[in-house]
């Protein structure tokens, strides 16, 4: 129920309140007495119109409404302050329109007023208007609003799927020109493997390098304790040899001691022999005392 209304600042008005009574209120008087700008304050304050603030009355910083309805108070102020107050509890960072406990508490809109130079109330519209402007009355604007947006949606959702047919046709035609892309799959991850070994390896080089150094110098120790080896053996051999020759010069030097010693006998008795002949041809006349026969010198 309606009990008053309170403005303040608001147009050419100055504080007024209205008591408003049941179940109409009629607001009469002279042209000019701000009749009309009665119903634009209480149009402000249900719809938050006109903006701005071109209504704040000349010389003033602010304006207000208040409305008593059904034992609440609704205030509107607009000025250094921008904001409802609902029994006393603010609403601001509400932008264009209307917080949802004032909108709900008054249950007004646009077509809840009829100004003065307005034409005669929906008379003037066209059928599909009028028929919007009931819908919205009596709330069935939700269901041209959900139909719309199932409509909407309905639209998105088509697009959607011949998008994603388009994407579907395109990637299978790269699954198709992606063919070898198993085998590379199988061939990175031998690769992957080589190069993790490589990678061992190339840890190991060090190693590896020092162990050759350690071989190469082990072979040629190895090659030359060969040489030795051979060389030894040779001169063992050379020595049995020599030995063997040793043992043939000395009994070769026996040998030859005793032809020399024969020699010497031979020269001395061949000495003693030639001596006795001389003897003997002396003597005998040059024949044999004992058979008479001529000696034959040699």
């Amino acid at each position: 129920m309606l009990e008053f209304l309170r403005i303040k600042n608001f147009q050419g008005l100055e504080d007024l309140t209205i008591p408003l009574a049941q179940p109409i209120t009629v607001i009469v008087g002279e042209t000019d007495r701000c009749k009309s700008a009665s119903l634009r304050a209480l149009r402000w304050l249900a719809t938050n119109k006109p903006a701005g603030d071109s209504f704040i009355r000349h010389g003033q910083e602010s304006a207000s409404v208040k409305l008593k309805i059904d034992g609440r108070t609704v205030s509107r102020r607009k000025g250094r302050e921008n904001l409802y107050l609902v029994d006393g509890e603010r609403l601001a960072a509400f932008g264009a329109g209307v917080p949802d406990p004032v909108a709900t508490l008054l249950n007004l809109a646009d077509e809840s007023f009829q100004r003065q130079h307005d034409p005669p109330f929906w008379f003037s519209l066209s059928p599909g208007q009028v028929s919007k402007e009931l819908n919205r009355i009596i709330d069935l604007e939700a269901i041209d609003r959900t139909l719309a947006n199932l409509a909407a949606d309905s639209r998105r959702a088509k697009a959607a799927v011949e998008v994603s047919k388009d994407r579907l046709k395109a990637a299978e035609g790269e699954r198709g020109s992606l063919a070898w892309v198993p085998e590379a799959g199988t061939d990175l991850d031998r690769l992957e493997g080589m190069e993790a070994r490589l990678s061992e390896n190339r840890e190991k080089r060090p190693v590896l390098a020092v162990a050759i150094e350690n071989g190469e110098t082990l072979q040629s120790t190895a090659q030359n304790a060969g040489k030795s080896i051979v060389g030894g053996l040779t001169a063992v051999s050379l020595g049995e040899r020599a030995l063997e020759t040793g043992e043939r010069a000395g009994k070769l030097r026996e040998i030859i001691v005793s032809i020399e010693n024969y020699s010497q006998t031979i020269t001395r008795l061949a000495g003693e022999i030639g001596g006795i002949e001389g003897e003997l041809e002396k003597g005998t006349g040059g024949r044999c005392p004992i058979c008479g026969n001529p000696i034959k010198k040699k």
